[in-house]
């Protein structure tokens, strides 16, 4: 029969059989009554559209929420990393400086030279 047209959100819908739909309170901020419900646009909500500001806000916050939480666990675990593979590098360090120095006194022991331990 007709067409119904929302300018707000341009929402366009063929209409069949058309019959006046009463929302009672009345649907504010552009909202549709349908069924005896409002059906609010995207920037409202609420149960007759009297509210600013769709969900979406909220669902974009929490998806900035869960990539700096993500950074962040990524930065840890490269840190910790970095920390176990300085420890790991110092440990073997350490141990190769006293296998080396074992085998510095026993290369003089064998060519008859004293080591400074065994001249007290």
């Amino acid at each position: 029969m007709g067409t119904i047209v929302q300018c707000s959100d341009m929402i366009v819908e063929k209409a069949r059989s058309f019959h006046a739909e009463k929302c009672d309170p009345q649907c504010k901020n552009g909202g549709v009554c349908q069924e005896g419900k409002c059906r609010c646009g995207s920037n409202y909500y609420g149960d007759y559209c009297e509210h600013k500001g769709g969900s979406s806000g909220a669902f974009s916050l929490l998806i900035f929420i869960f990539v700096i939480a993500l950074v962040a666990a990524a930065v840890g675990l490269l840190y910790v990393r970095y920390n176990m593979q300085k420890e790991q590098a110092a440990a073997a360090e350490e141990a190769e400086g006293g296998k080396r120095e074992h085998t510095d006194r026993a290369f003089l022991k064998k060519r008859g030279f004293q080591t400074m331990d065994e001249s007290h």
